[in-house]
């Protein structure tokens, strides 16, 4: 009687194993299985950033960032001013990595919206944005070179886009990962201040 009920909880221990993991001989076939396999597979990106917002006219250097000029023949009233978002970082208890290739940056004013550009390498031009800094959110821990953003990481964005934007205006800034949920804001546009190179 003791040898069945040891094996019975064997294969109540298998069984419960296989739900939660997948069953190991569908390793490598490209299916995820089980709740932790297909957890992982399935999982979404949400994004937050800590809403500071910084406006810089354009130069030939912006934040680090080499720029293009802007198309001559506007009103330097009507200029562009970058935008500089910092402390973007995946949620808390958010695994993996979210390439930021795919990442969806968009920017309203008062009266229309326009998607932004991912820029991989500089300069940047009107239309477009760029990670201008990245850096570690822990002791000890710094980001590294790629356009992944990872656990423990947060990158600073700069926005140059071509819609007017005026200082004590509202804009609403969107952040969208690929197919996750959209992170949204709205703030008040600073005064544009010297350029920070």
């Amino acid at each position: 009687m003791r040898v069945i009920t040891i094996i019975l909880l064997c294969i109540a221990a298998l069984i419960a194993v296989g739900l939660i993991w997948g069953h190991p001989y569908e390793a490598g076939q490209g299916r995820a299985r089980g709740l932790v396999p297909g957890t992982i597979a399935y999982a979404t990106h949400a994004v937050v950033a800590d809403g500071r917002i910084f406006a810089y006219p354009p130069g030939p250097v912006v934040c680090g960032v080499p720029v293009t000029s802007w198309s001559p023949g506007v009103p330097r009233e009507e200029g562009p001013v970058l935008l500089l978002i910092t402390g973007v970082r995946l949620i808390v208890g958010d695994i993996g990595g979210l390439d930021m290739s795919g990442f969806g940056v968009a920017i309203t004013n008062s009266s229309r919206e326009e998607a932004l550009s991912y820029t991989r390498r500089p300069p940047l031009g009107p239309g477009g944005w760029i990670i201008a800094r990245k850096s570690g959110t822990t002791p000890f821990h710094d980001a590294d070179s790629d356009a992944v953003l990872e656990p423990g990481e947060q990158f600073d964005l700069l926005l140059f886009p071509k819609l007017p934007v005026y200082s004590g205006r509202e804009v609403t800034i969107r952040l969208a990962p690929p197919g996750s949920v959209q992170y949204s804001f709205s703030t008040l546009v600073p005064v544009a201040t010297g350029r920070m190179s």
